[in-house]
């Protein structure tokens, strides 16, 4: 099955770069992602996780259609649909990292969902790999806190809407910071727009709410010396 994934789809599908014996994509409204995953093929189980009943029926009858489980789907690449809470989730215990994927929700429901699974699923080895549309300074504060380490992250722009992704580990990886750090290119104007654009937010916030934002501001005022 051939799909066209946005821009903001394409990169986190191109930042699966090894196999995983479970991947998870949480939420995942139409599939496209986990599709063109099992597609490839990964090598293990894509799970298909979102709680509302009709687009889970739909998806599985797409699934159903392009990778019918007679023959194993593409070149014996396995699937499994889930109309389920993806904060409940309680994941098969492996001695390698599962991939869960949560893209598309706010960054807020996303540190919601990640803290539940890992409480649902100590001592698992997890991946994460996150797309969150707003809200990603307190995210970052969050995933620092539950100790997450960084594997890669990317600023993407997508419909004149610019995203961070975010690879996290629960096992090694680089310090996550909250503002970003291997993400950034101060050559490229995107992201120096992206920088100017979130400045400009918290310059608008701190008016109401210094004592909470003026911190925030600053440390991203500080990138600019980058530029």
């Amino acid at each position: 099955m051939a799909v066209k994934l946005t821009p903001r789809l394409a990169q986190l599908a191109a930042m699966v770069r090894t196999p995983y014996p479970h991947i998870w994509d949480c939420c995942c409204d139409h599939g496209y992602l986990g599709m063109t995953l099992l597609a490839r093929p990964c090598g293990g189980i894509v799970h298909f996780v979102d709680v509302v009943p009709e687009l889970m029926q739909q998806l599985e009858c797409q699934l159903q259609r392009f990778f019918p489980r007679s023959d194993g789907g593409a070149e014996g690449a396995q699937w499994q649909s889930h109309c389920d809470d993806v904060g409940q989730l309680t994941l098969p215990p492996t001695d390698v990292p599962q991939l869960l994927l949560i893209a598309g929700v706010g960054g807020e429901l996303t540190a919601e969902l990640v803290t539940a699974v890992l409480a649902a699923n100590p001592e698992q080895p997890l991946e994460f790999l996150l797309c969150p549309v707003r809200h990603q300074y307190p995210l970052r504060q969050q995933l620092i806190q539950l100790g997450l380490k960084c594997l890669d992250e990317q600023l993407i722009e997508d419909n004149r809407r610019y995203y961070e992704i975010l690879h996290l580990s629960t096992e090694s990886g680089m310090e996550l910071t909250p503002t970003g750090n291997v993400m950034w290119d101060f050559g490229d104007p995107m992201h120096q727009r992206y920088l100017q654009q979130v400045i400009a937010h918290y310059q608008r916030l701190a008016l109401g709410h210094p004592a909470q934002c003026l911190p925030i501001l600053t440390a991203y005022q500080s990138l600019l010396s980058n530029v």
